[in-house]
C-alpha cells in the first residue's frame, strides 16, 4: 500500500518528535542527513491481520444494503403481523453455535 504525500507525513511527524526533545522547532526543516527526505514515498507494508481486517470491512461495507434491506422487509412483516417466528429453528441454530 503506498501512501501519498509520505515525505510531508515523515516530515511533519520527524519536526513534530525532534521539537518535543527542544532539538528542532516545528517549522524548521528536516536535517539535510534525514534520509527520507529524498524518498519521495512512504511505503507501509500491512501484516496479514491487517489485509483480512481490510478485505472484512469491504465484504461488510458491499453487503449493507442487502441487511438493510432484509432488515426494511422483517420490520414490515412485524408491522402487518404476519411475521413467523421459527422457535425450533432459532435453538437449533444456537446450540449448533455453542459446538
Amino acid at each position: 500500500m503506498k501512501v501519498k504525500g509520505g515525505n510531508e507525513i515523515a516530515k511533519h511527524i520527524s519536526n513534530r518528535a525532534l521539537a518535543k526533545t527542544g532539538k528542532l522547532t516545528e517549522k524548521d526543516p528536516l536535517p539535510k542527513n534525514d534520509l527520507r527526505k529524498n524518498t519521495g514515498t512512504t511505503v507501509v507494508n500491512l501484516s496479514q491481520r491487517s489485509k483480512e481486517v481490510l478485505k472484512a470491512q469491504q465484504v461488510i461495507k458491499s453487503t449493507t444494503n442487502v441487511r438493510a434491506e432484509k432488515v426494511q422487509a422483517i420490520k414490515e412483516r412485524i408491522g402487518e403481523g404476519s411475521y413467523q417466528i421459527d422457535h425450533d429453528k432459532i435453538a437449533e441454530k444456537m446450540l449448533k453455535s455453542l459446538s
